[in-house]
C-alpha cells in the first residue's frame, strides 16, 4: 500500500481524505481538446494544498471526527514534508494511480460507520453526456486519449453505494465542450467505481459541489505566499465556507457549526464574493437528496460583514451595533452622506439602533441575528 500523507489511523472514526491536483499535463498537446493555447493548470495542486493544509488545521474548527488520513496525488509529483517532519513521496496523479488510490480510501472509508469521506479534486475536466474529468497522462495513448481520463459522475453513482454514510466530494474542475470528432473517442470511458443496478445507496449525509459550467474557471491575480500559481476562486470559496463563512448557530447550544445543508446552500455566494461580481452566471452544482449532519464545530463565533442602511437616507447622525447579550463592546459609526454603514464583526445577536439629523429620526433598538457570510439590517427612521 503507497505511503499516505497523513496516517493516524485508529479503532474509532475519523475522516479519510484523498486529495487529487492535476497540474502538469505532458501529453495534452491541442489534437483532442482546444485549451486557449495552454494545456497546464498551476493553480491546481496549489488549490489541493491548500485544501489539504485547510482540512488539517484545527487554529479555527474541529471535525466532527478526527482526521484519520490524507492521500495526496499532485502533477508535477514532489515530496513533502509531513507535520510530523517526515519526508513523503507524493505520486503522479495518473489515471492507474488515481484508480489505486481511490480503492485504497473506498476501503479505508469503510472501516467504521461513522466515518467521513473526502474525495478533492483540481484539474482539467471536460463535458459530454456527463462530465469527465482528465489525469495527468489523458491522451497519453494516440487514438485512445481518454485511456488517461475518468467518468466523474458515474463514479460518484458508485461511491454513493461503496462510500461512507457521510460523504464529501468536491469538483474543481472546467466542463469544456468536446468537438464531435472528440466526442465519438470519448465514449466508453471509465469510472472509478460503477453502482450496482439495483445496488441500495449507503450515503445518507451527502455535500457533493462541483464548480458551475465554466469554459475555465479562472484563479484569482495573486495571493500572497505562492509564487507557482495560485487558489482557484472554488477551493478558495470552499476552505471559507468549511472554516466558518457556512457555519450556523446551534439553537440549543449556542455552539456554531457548520453542516452540509449550509455550506451545500451558501457556496453559490460565497463563489461570487470570490470572484467579485454581482453573478457567477450559474450557480454551484450540489447533492440534492441528503441528511443534515455537522461535519465541523468551530471553536469561536466566525466573522460576518453587517451592512446598516437607513430609509430615508440620513445625512448625519450615530448608529451603534450592541451584542445582545452585551457581553462585548458596541460598534459604533457616525453615519455620512446617507451611504450605508459596512463592517465586519464576530457572528451573533445584536440590537442595533439610529439617531440621524441631531435627534430628527430614531429607531431601534432593532434585534438583529447576524449570521455568514454576509446580513443585511434595514432601518426604517421615524421623528
Amino acid at each position: 500500500m503507497k505511503e499516505l500523507y497523513l496516517d493516524e489511523r485508529g479503532s474509532g472514526p475519523g475522516v479519510h481524505a484523498l486529495i487529487i491536483g492535476v497540474g502538469q499535463y505532458p501529453y495534452l498537446t491541442g489534437k483532442y481538446l482546444e485549451f486557449d493555447g495552454y494545456s497546464d493548470l498551476t493553480s491546481a495542486p496549489v488549490s489541493a494544498l491548500h485544501f489539504m493544509k485547510k482540512l488539517v488545521n484545527t487554529d479555527v474548527a474541529e471535525w466532527a471526527v478526527p482526521v484519520a488520513s490524507v492521500d495526496l496525488l499532485l502533477s508535477p509529483a514532489r515530496t513533502l514534508v509531513n507535520a510530523a517532519g517526515a519526508e513523503v513521496s507524493v505520486a503522479d496523479p495518473t489515471r492507474e494511480n488515481i484508480q489505486g488510490a481511490f480503492d485504497d480510501w473506498l476501503e479505508r472509508c469503510a472501516s467504521h460507520p461513522e466515518n467521513i469521506g473526502v474525495f478533492y479534486f483540481c484539474g482539467h475536466g471536460v463535458q459530454a453526456e456527463s462530465q469527465v474529468l482528465l489525469a495527468s497522462d489523458f491522451a497519453r495513448f494516440d487514438g485512445s486519449p481518454f485511456m488517461g481520463a475518468f467518468a466523474y459522475d458515474v463514479s460518484r453513482d458508485g461511491i454513493l453505494q461503496f462510500g461512507p454514510p457521510t460523504q464529501c466530494v468536491f469538483i474543481d474542475a472546467c466542463r469544456v465542450p468536446l468537438t464531435e470528432q472528440v466526442r465519438q473517442l470519448n465514449r466508453g470511458v471509465s469510472a472509478l467505481k460503477t453502482a450496482d443496478a439495483y445496488g441500495e445507496r449507503r450515503c445518507a449525509h451527502d455535500l457533493t459541489l462541483r464548480a458551475p459550467l465554466f469554459d475555465v474557471m479562472e484563479a484569482p491575480p495573486n495571493i500572497a505566499g505562492y509564487s507557482d500559481g495560485v487558489v482557484s476562486y472554488f477551493t478558495s470559496a470552499l476552505t471559507r465556507a468549511l472554516d466558518g463563512q457556512a457555519a450556523v448557530e446551534e439553537a440549543l447550544t449556542g455552539e456554531w457549526v457548520v453542516d452540509n445543508q449550509t455550506v451545500s446552500s451558501r457556496m453559490t455566494g460565497l463563489l461570487q464574493q470570490e470572484i467579485g461580481t454581482g453573478t457567477t452566471g450559474r450557480a454551484v452544482e450540489g447533492a440534492k437528496i441528503f441528511d443534515r449532519k455537522v461535519l465541523r464545530r468551530l471553536h469561536t463565533p466566525p466573522s460576518t460583514k453587517i451592512t446598516v442602511s437607513c430609509e430615508p437616507l440620513a445625512e448625519t447622525g450615530t448608529l451603534s451595533c450592541t451584542p445582545n447579550p452585551a457581553v462585548r463592546a458596541a460598534y459604533e459609526h457616525r453615519a455620512q452622506d446617507g451611504e450605508p454603514w459596512e463592517f465586519l464583526a464576530e457572528a451573533g445577536h445584536y440590537m442595533v439602533t439610529a439617531e440621524c439629523e441631531r435627534g430628527l429620526h430614531r429607531v431601534g433598538p432593532k434585534p438583529v441575528y447576524a449570521a455568514p457570510p454576509t446580513s443585511y439590517v434595514r432601518l426604517e427612521l421615524t421623528r
